[in-house]
């Protein structure tokens, strides 16, 4: 009953061309915003439910989204005149989920930042003296064919079909990319740079014992929902509670009243321990029941969301009631704890005995090369179906190389000579 509102993407979307002339612009358009007099921000969408920060002086036009924090505090003023002040050994000190966008009126350069985990997305093309920027690849690529410059790319058309999303900073067309995480993009309306201001490390800690590594996890994750919901005195909590070990952690260290809100088909035996956590730790809960159709009813919007560019099918959270989830709370969730801590897609297989598997994993042996092993064994693959049926012999070898050697790439980008094949797996599920 809860799953009433079905959103729009194209109202909520983060959308913005920016256009520079040599004469002086005169454009009368909706959604326009003159900088200079040669310098505009046109078909402005701010997204609907992103509370952008503004900021408009002589000097510079500037959008900051989500939630930057410095010194363990949001702090949206400080970001912005670290970009004015292109001082890059500050970026790598930002922490938190977040978009920046400056533009400075004198020089007419535009500087976009991203966070270190792409907490909110941004595709974007240049189109001759014009930079397109959207949140939303499906938004992107319908301004792309209304300005008749959308180019069909062969590059990633293959992942999604096998792999149940899509590797890389490549799109569907010739035109946008995807923004990598902690890059600062410049653009003159000359040259685009790239450059990266944080790269993760992957080389392992080795701790006196699984206490020791257990009570720093704690303290990092304690520390994180710290900084995420205290600062938000005035605002209330949502937390999308399943029964697994993600959300359950989060669970376990919120130190104020919450909601949890949990979804599924039926009352499962998730939803069940969801709620018996949510009773034990005396926080108010919600099961929402999806209907049998959906997805069907939200697959319009779902297809929308994803873009292709990973699957629809876990869209679960789509459509919740306005009354339930709105601007005035907070949601957090917590996916990517199970295997970022728990290794759940390292190359391992379950130990057996007597030829039956146990609860143990060892590590799985191969010969492939890594990024072939890589395709034909994670574990979020398309399994059960042989996809070279849908897909013309000739066409097979060429896709199919593309997308090894953009694994390749980005096993390159992060290793180094210590890196291990276990490393090179975390590689491929961190970045993006």
């Amino acid at each position: 009953k809860e799953f009433n509102n079905i959103p729009k993407l194209e109202e909520e979307a983060i959308l913005f061309e920016i256009t520079k002339q040599k004469k002086t612009l005169e454009l009368d358009e909706h959604n326009f915003l003159k900088l200079t007099n040669s310098l505009a921000i046109s078909k402005l969408n701010l997204g609907k439910n992103f509370n952008p920060y503004i900021e408009d002086n002589q000097n510079f036009y500037s959008i900051i989204y989500g939630c930057p924090l410095i010194n363990k505090k949001i702090n949206q003023l400080k970001l912005i005149s670290i970009i004015y002040k292109e001082d890059i050994n500050q970026f790598k000190k930002i922490d938190g989920q977040f978009l920046a966008l400056l533009i400075n009126k004198k020089s007419n350069k535009i500087t976009i930042l991203s966070d270190r985990f792409n907490g909110i997305n941004l595709f974007y093309a240049v189109l001759e003296e014009k930079l397109l920027c959207s949140s939303s690849y499906y938004v992107l690529a319908k301004e792309l064919k209304n300005q008749d410059k959308f180019e069909w790319s062969d590059k990633i058309i293959y992942d999604l079909i096998r792999m149940n999303r899509v590797f890389g900073y490549s799109t569907y067309d010739a035109k946008s990319k995807f923004l990598p995480p902690a890059t600062v993009l410049e653009y003159d309306f000359k040259t685009l740079k790239e450059k990266k201001y944080w790269v993760p490390n992957f080389k392992k800690k080795n701790y006196k014992s699984p206490k020791d590594a257990g009570n720093l996890y704690i303290k990092k994750l304690s520390n994180s929902i710290f900084n995420l919901i205290n600062s938000e005195k005035n605002k209330k909590v949502v937390l999308f509670l399943s029964g697994g070990h993600d959300s359950r952690s989060i669970l376990s260290l919120v130190k104020r009243q919450i909601t949890c809100i949990t979804t599924a088909y039926k009352k499962n035996n998730e939803v069940k321990i969801a709620e018996k956590c949510a009773t034990k730790s005396n926080q108010k809960f919600i099961f929402c029941q999806l209907t049998n159709d959906h997805l069907i009813y939200y697959f319009d919007e779902a297809i929308k969301i994803c873009s292709g560019f990973h699957s629809f099918a876990d869209a679960f959270f789509i459509g919740i009631n306005r009354n339930i989830v709105n601007n005035n709370q907070v949601a957090i969730h917590g996916h990517g704890l199970d295997y970022l801590f728990q290794g759940s897609y390292l190359p391992t297989e379950w130990f057996k005995l007597f030829g039956k598997p146990t609860f143990f994993k060892v590590p799985r042996i191969t010969k492939l090369p890594f990024s072939e092993d890589f395709i034909k064994n994670v574990p979020y693959r398309v399994k059960g179906v042989d996809v070279n049926k849908y897909i013309k012999y000739e066409n097979r070898y060429f896709i199919y190389k593309e997308l090894v050697s953009r694994i390749d790439e980005i096993r390159k980008k992060y290793a180094t000579a210590s890196s291990s094949k276990f490393d090179y797996w975390d590689m491929l599920l961190v970045d993006t």
